[in-house]
């Protein structure tokens, strides 16, 4: 996986700026998908866990969530939370993605979000998360879409950083628009008839419409990548804060897509 994020306390701000644009939504499309009492869910990619504990909730005492990620960082700010809340049917796992050492056919849904967009290796993710659930299982995945990002009005401004968000992404074998893809990621990795949903966040003020600014801010990727030295990046970023200062702008965060599908076949014996 190539995360290029902060992780841990550092990271903790932006990953709860995340929740506040694409929570609702998330939390939205999985409760109508269904999630029953008593089921054992999978949370890959948790993060500090904000979905892996509504999970939590949604199965109820009797379910299991575990919640898997490749930073230690992120899980002990996980098990910090579920111990303080008492939360008992949440454990932590730590692994990367393509190679999470759990029983295979064991759980009614796989769940990530914003995970698939970090690895280069798309499909060995999904079908990861199709060897976990059992037969009749759901695996679900929300990722991004970089070509939802745009200001309303128009501004050059946003067109050269949606443009830039782009070329970084590939500069570090990511693509930052496979939101779009995930039907075709879903079918390679075995997964038939997946469906899906766009969702377009679109805000005229408040920390939400710089949700994408921040996350450049935080990762650099243009100057890591070699596609503009320092000082350059700076004044772009002065030029976004310029946008998001003025309500007499729109703007279009990274578009989210809900893909799923569930596992055919017969559990194995």
């Amino acid at each position: 996986m190539s995360y290029v994020l902060r992780t841990g306390a550092a990271g903790a701000e932006r990953l709860e700026l995340v929740e506040r644009v694409y929570g609702d939504h998330t939390r939205r499309i999985l409760g109508e998908l269904g999630i029953s009492d008593g089921a054992k869910v999978v949370d890959i990619g948790c993060g500090t866990g904000s979905t892996s504990k509504w999970l939590a909730s949604a199965v109820g005492a009797t379910g299991k969530v575990v919640a898997v990620d490749q930073s230690a960082e992120q899980l002990a700010l996980l098990s910090a939370d579920i111990d303080r809340d008492g939360t008992g049917n949440v454990t932590v796992t730590q692994a990367d993605a393509t190679q999470v050492e759990l029983a295979r056919d064991e759980f009614d849904l796989a769940h990530c979000r914003l995970l698939i967009s970090h690895t280069t290796e798309p499909v060995a993710v999904v079908r990861e998360m199709a060897a976990l659930v059992k037969p009749g299982g759901l695996v679900v995945a929300f990722e991004i879409d970089i070509s939802g990002l745009t200001s309303f009005p128009r501004t050059e401004i946003y067109d050269r950083f949606r443009q830039l968000s782009r070329d970084s992404g590939q500069a570090m074998g990511l693509d930052f628009e496979i939101g779009t893809k995930l039907p075709a990621v879903f079918r390679s990795a075995g997964l038939a008839a997946p469906d899906i949903e766009f969702i377009e966040p679109v805000y005229l003020r408040g920390e939400e419409k710089r949700f994408w600014e921040y996350t450049a801010r935080e990762s650099k990727l243009p100057v890591q990548t070699g596609l503009m030295p320092e000082e350059t990046f700076s004044e772009l970023m002065h030029e976004l804060e310029t946008v998001a200062n003025s309500e007499l702008y729109a703007v279009a965060q990274p578009r989210l897509v809900a893909c799923w599908a569930r596992k055919q076949g017969t559990r194995a014996h």
